[in-house]
């Protein structure tokens, strides 16, 4: 059961946590678009990547079809991923209008709305999704429940306390103890129960929990937990974790999957420090993208300007990949170096200018770190001096426990 929290209660500025789940849901079936699959990637377990459109997944192997029409056949034991080639854009965008969304604390999101028809449910709540139909999940389990839009679009994040974000800009923060046509708050003074229709968020102070299966990004918005997972004739079947029921869905609908979810970490999910290099004391923050709504939890990092970022590592790291790009509107007179360095050693130094604007980088870190360990990444200005030195990396993914 949650624990309820009194005392001062805190709002935090991070983004929302991340937990186990357990719900009970019925069968659903997702609307296919058909049609012939993207051109995708596919990340072997060393962050090697691979080019084609998928033909079908087994529990055997993974078959691609390259641009010439030639057939390859990949052991699914040696797949790590699949995801869409690198754009220039964001990597966490799905869509650019706001959609009721609940986001579990193991980062499952269902796109939908919830069943509000009565009274509290206890510690429990039932929601909609437009891909899995009715579930039920226990409040435990919830990181947020995205409800309407708020007012200057400021994300909150629950402290030590749940925070109930109101939509006129109010806030209330206490222990969320049931959610239904209205949501009761506990606090010291006493509960309170808000309207539902006033809500426009609730976030849940609920730890992080680890993935389980294989998850899944589709382009309604959707992040799901999957038992089996295959692909045949242009569609794609899995178990559902939260419903135990089959969903069949196309495969063009498949933003991306990960097949083993603790084998790498995004870094724009890991914390950070930064500050200004030479006599640059002080730069504007990284931008880190939407890492909630990222392929694989990996949104793209955005380093503005001669800097030094540097990153918590998870104990057992032993690599960074990525594409480091040097965007458009910085190559005119962007000239800069890219040191990376784990422990004070550096392991990867790369330039980039107009005539070298991008780079794959497959960074070792000479084996797995330990807890404690950190990445420092230095954007060090170049021949033309701090001018336009900003550099973006794309979908960078920190590798655990080694490749093969």
């Amino acid at each position: 059961m949650r624990a309820a929290t009194t005392g001062g209660f805190v709002l935090g500025l991070a983004m929302a946590a991340v937990g186990a789940m357990a719900a009970v849901g019925r069968l659903a079936d997702a609307q296919p678009q058909g049609g012939a699959d993207v051109p995708r990637l596919v990340l072997d377990r060393a962050l090697r990547e691979t080019r084609g459109r998928v033909v079908s997944l087994t529990p055997d192997a993974l078959t691609l079809r390259d641009d010439a029409g030639r057939v390859r056949t990949i052991p699914r034991a040696d797949v790590l991923a699949l995801l869409p080639e690198r754009a220039a854009g964001p990597t966490g965008a799905v869509s650019a209008s706001f959609e009721p969304r609940m986001r579990l604390a193991d980062g499952q999101t269902l796109p939908g709305t919830i069943s509000a028809g009565g009274a509290p449910e206890g510690e429990s709540l039932r929601w909609e999704s437009t891909l899995l139909g009715s579930v039920r999940v226990t409040l435990e389990d919830v990181a947020v429940l995205e409800l309407g839009e708020l007012p200057g679009g400021a994300p909150v994040r629950a402290g030590t306390a749940d925070v109930v974000r109101l939509r006129n800009g109010d806030s209330v923060e206490g222990f969320v103890a049931a959610v239904g046509s209205v949501v009761r708050v506990e606090r010291d003074a006493g509960a309170v129960d808000v309207p539902l229709e006033r809500v426009a968020m609730i976030a849940f102070a609920n730890p992080e929990a680890s993935p389980a299966g294989v998850a899944l990004w589709l382009h309604n918005g959707s992040v799901v937990s999957a038992g089996s997972v295959s692909i045949a004739d242009g569609m794609l079947d899995f178990e559902a974790t939260l419903t135990s029921g089959d969903v069949r869905v196309s495969v063009p609908d498949v933003r991306a999957a990960l097949f083993d979810p603790g084998a790498v970490r995004g870094l724009s999910g890991l914390a950070w420090t930064a500050q200004g290099v030479g006599a640059r004391r002080w730069t504007p923050p990284p931008v880190i993208g939407d890492t909630a709504r990222a392929p694989l939890f990996a949104a793209d990092v955005e380093l503005p300007g001669p800097m030094q970022v540097t990153f918590e590592l998870p104990a057992g790291a032993t690599m960074l990949a990525c594409e480091a790009e040097l965007p458009a509107s910085s190559r005119v007179w962007g000239d800069c170096e890219l040191i990376m360095d784990v422990g004070g050693r550096e392991v990867s130094r790369t330039r980039l200018h107009a005539e070298r604007p991008k780079a794959d980088l497959r960074v070792e870190f000479g084996g797995a770190v330990p807890a404690g360990s950190r990445l420092r990444v230095t954007v060090a200005p170049g021949n033309r001096g701090a001018v336009q030195d900003r550099v973006i990396l794309r979908r960078p993914l920190v590798l655990l426990g080694g490749g093969r």
